[in-house]
């Protein structure tokens, strides 16, 4: 039974596991000093969803917010032997759930697009901009 959790302190080698599942992690050298950016990433989130079976951690949603007009979704991520069983969704549900009333974005990756839309949202014309590299 998956049960969901509102904390944001994960275990750093549970978040590093679930990006390996998600092939983010590909190329990296040293899990142990990954997991630890990821856990900081997480803790100065200002929301973090996440979806446990049992000790794994089967997927997992953060987000920065003002609480008042906006909020973007980051790290949207299901391992793959806990797909189309709702978790993303639910994930995504509680993460709006939170702030109902403000306007939220997503960084969404490759086929996660969907899940997005089927909850909701809806593409922009905007464009999504970037400057500087991720350190995680």
């Amino acid at each position: 039974m998956i049960k969901y959790k509102s904390s944001k302190k994960i275990a750093p080698q549970d978040l590093f596991g679930l990006y390996r599942s998600v092939g983010w992690a590909e190329g990296v050298d040293n899990p142990k000093k990954h997991g630890a950016l990821l856990a900081k990433v997480y803790n100065n989130s200002d929301l973090v969803f996440s979806a446990w079976d049992g000790k794994v951690l089967a997927g997992m949603v953060r987000a920065i917010t003002d609480k008042y007009a906006h909020g973007c979704m980051f790290g949207f991520a299901v391992d793959p032997r806990y797909r189309n069983q709702g978790i993303g969704g639910k994930l995504l549900d509680m993460c709006v759930a939170k702030y109902p009333k403000i306007q939220w974005s997503a960084a969404a990756e490759g086929d996660q697009t969907a899940v997005f839309v089927e909850h909701g949202f809806a593409k922009s014309g905007n464009q999504y901009l970037v400057k500087g590299a991720c350190p995680v």
